[in-house]
């Protein structure tokens, strides 16, 4: 509820970037009658500049709409077309539908994961709240921008690597998620790290062991193929690529700051969970090696590798919360067992509750809408 109360924020007036492209792109396919924007180069370019699978996810609810629309349109298909370009926001209120079912799912997954990392099911609910809770990923909820479902894959990545299957096909899956991914950004590549480093650490396997395996070779296979397969249906998926920074100056001092000038925003909006983050990860240091490893290196690389690539923006640590939910669930845990005396416990607790007033705050502003929208209501109100 607090995420769906939020989806209708600046509609029908186009507020939010990078937005637009998956909505138009999947309503261009429909126009266009074609799974393969590659073979209408001209006519998506302008349009999409990022992989098509989330456009593809799209296809089948628009269509539904479309077909309502029309079936109870009176007139031809050129005043139809004007009619529907009018005002695409019902088109965007499904995007972003979408979206909160793909937050839910990640809160949902993430207390499975929790639970059965740490064998406590307090630390699976304690993780799925601060996710619920997080006023970027709930913001992030409401609009139909990638980022979420970017977010969602370092979700379902970790709950793939924590079922109760063979470690072969664990692993397998884990990679095909990843070659999945790159559909949706190819910032999910990050992700073969934190696959890397939990392998190693976590399970602590060995190296040599996994290059004997031929399930290895046949996973970075399907990987390689799933990862081409979006630029040959759409040469643009990497339109993106004018924005890299690779050829600025850039220090090795950088890379070591990298994870503080990345995270700072977080600090800044949301302390709390950034507070138990800190805690959790100290906590592990101690008692959980083999989790803060692959946490702790997945963090460091990939903010290293968009200080050395790309730029700091707030919304790119998105793909980090679930990992960050998880850690501030587990530090508010180990904080709570050594806190003596009951006025220390019940702030402690008090303190638990903020997140939750603030979520219900920021609901409450999206739901009241844009200052944008209440002028031009006001103009034709008078």
């Amino acid at each position: 509820l607090i995420r769906l109360a939020g989806i209708n924020y600046g509609l029908p007036l186009w507020l939010i970037d990078d937005e637009p492209p998956f909505t138009l792109a999947a309503l261009k396919m429909i126009q266009l009658k074609t799974l393969l924007p590659a073979a209408h180069l001209e006519e998506f370019k302008t349009v999409l500049y990022y992989p098509p699978y989330l456009s593809y996810l799209y296809l089948l609810p628009f269509s539904i709409l479309l077909g309502i629309k029309y079936l109870f349109f009176n007139g031809g298909r050129e005043q139809f077309i004007y009619y529907l370009t009018s005002d695409l926001s019902q088109f965007f209120l499904i995007a972003r539908f979408l979206n909160v079912l793909i937050g839910v799912a990640s809160v949902y997954l993430l207390y499975q994961i929790g639970k059965k990392i740490f064998k406590q099911e307090v630390v699976g609910l304690l993780a799925a709240f601060f996710l619920s809770t997080s006023l970027f990923h709930i913001l992030m909820s409401a609009n139909g921008r990638h980022w979420l479902p970017v977010s969602f894959f370092t979700v379902l990545v970790l709950w793939l690597l924590n079922l109760d299957w063979d470690f072969r096909k664990r692993y397998f899956a884990a990679v095909l998620a990843v070659g999945v991914g790159m559909g949706v950004s190819t910032i999910n590549v990050l992700l073969l790290i934190l696959i890397a480093s939990w392998y190693l650490f976590y399970e602590q396997r060995s190296l040599s062991g996994l290059i004997k395996e031929k399930y290895f070779y046949l996973s970075l296979a399907a990987f390689g193929l799933l990862a081409i397969l979006p630029g040959i249906l759409y040469p643009q998926s990497f339109g993106f690529q004018a924005d890299l920074t690779s050829g600025q100056a850039k220090s090795i001092l950088g890379i070591l700051q990298s994870p503080f000038l990345f995270l700072k925003p977080l600090v800044l909006s949301e302390p709390i969970l950034a507070f138990f983050s800190v805690i959790g990860l100290i906590s592990a240091i101690f008692y959980r090696r083999g989790f803060f490893w692959p946490v702790f290196i997945f963090i460091y690389a990939y903010n290293g590798i968009f200080y050395w690539f790309f730029r700091y923006e707030h919304r790119f640590i998105l793909p980090l919360f679930p990992l960050l939910a998880i850690t501030s669930a587990y530090g508010f845990t180990e904080l709570y067992k050594r806190i003596s005396g009951r006025f220390l416990a019940f702030s402690l607790m008090f303190i638990l509750a903020l997140p939750m007033i603030f979520s219900l705050r920021l609901s409450y502003l999206l739901y009241k809408n844009d200052s944008r929208n209440h002028l031009i209501q006001w103009i034709e109100d008078n």
